[in-house]
């Protein structure tokens, strides 16, 4: 196993706890500068990346048309503005675990201890706003084929169509760190020090691409839609098209839903937890 890092603080210290995991498990494990990758090696079993940025896209699919495993590391689900740095999250061969989240059923540990409060779908007025989460020009440059070069042009077309079913308000939040984001017309700009989260406590609905508050809104009780081409945790769960998110019960069913929380708790760990090493023999059916 070998995780290809940039020289940050952060992934140096997520490097080394996947380690110490990885030799528990009878790896032999190695660090590398990502600025050095080439090529996938035939030596390694598994490669490590961090992080939805250029690099890395290539970097998943050279070793998948090598078939070599890959797990990919992240910024957490759960994050909280106390300890928002404090969870990683991990995905193998590929930057979110859809193809198997929903396969096995997790206990609500995790999920209990994040101290979100599961909610079920609450009353709305005409008034309810439709939230937009937008994910930064980085994440838009991994889907290419659904999306423009230009992140804002793809926004304001999806405020038109948004427009063309509903008079509902759109509420307008691009990704924080994303600094060329702009106001949309026929949309109240969202930015901080409002979070997002408090933006969904009135919400009729969320539509997202990548945006990591799919997970907070489906746990609050509302209805949430993916856009179609992009990888986001909640694909598999969130509602299947825009019509029923408009005209009939935008949610999955309660069990559906809570359990979708619990098992997305089980995809995220602190950098002890990463040491200890139980991720890593909850992935070892996708590493084989």
């Amino acid at each position: 196993m070998r995780f290809y890092i940039a020289d940050k603080v952060r992934e140096i210290a997520l490097a080394h706890a996947v380690g110490e995991a990885a030799v528990v498990a009878g790896y032999e494990y190695q660090i590398a500068s990502n600025a050095l990758y080439r090529r996938p090696d035939p030596a390694v079993s598994v490669a490590c990346i961090f992080g939805v940025k250029k690099p890395s896209r290539r970097f998943l699919a050279d070793h998948r048309a090598a078939n070599i495993h890959t797990l990919f590391f992240d910024k957490g689900y759960t994050r909280r503005p106390l300890d928002k740095k404090s969870r990683f999250r991990v995905s193998a061969n590929a930057i979110q675990p859809t193809d198997y989240l929903m396969r096995v059923k997790h206990p609500a540990d995790r999920f209990r201890a994040t101290g979100i409060m599961f909610k079920k779908q609450r009353d709305t007025t005409p008034d309810s706003p439709v939230l937009i989460a937008g994910s930064s020009q980085k994440f838009h440059d991994w889907f290419p084929r659904v999306s423009p070069s230009d992140a804002m042009a793809y926004y304001e077309m999806l405020v038109r169509n948004i427009r063309s079913y509903t008079q509902r308000p759109i509420i307008w939040r691009p990704k924080p760190s994303w600094k060329l984001a702009e106001p949309i017309r026929d949309t109240r700009y969202s930015e901080m020090p409002v979070t997002i989260e408090m933006e969904l406590v009135e919400a009729h609905s969320c539509i997202v691409t990548g945006a990591g508050v799919a997970f907070h809104a489906l746990a609050k009780g509302v209805p949430t839609y993916v856009m179609p081409g992009f990888s986001n945790v909640a694909a598999g769960v969130a509602t299947p098209t825009l019509d029923r998110l408009w005209f009939g019960n935008g949610l999955p069913d309660d069990d559906t839903r809570y359990q979708f929380c619990c098992n997305v708790c089980y995809q995220e760990w602190t950098l002890p937890q990463f040491s200890e090493g139980t991720w890593l023999g909850l992935l070892q059916d996708q590493l084989k």
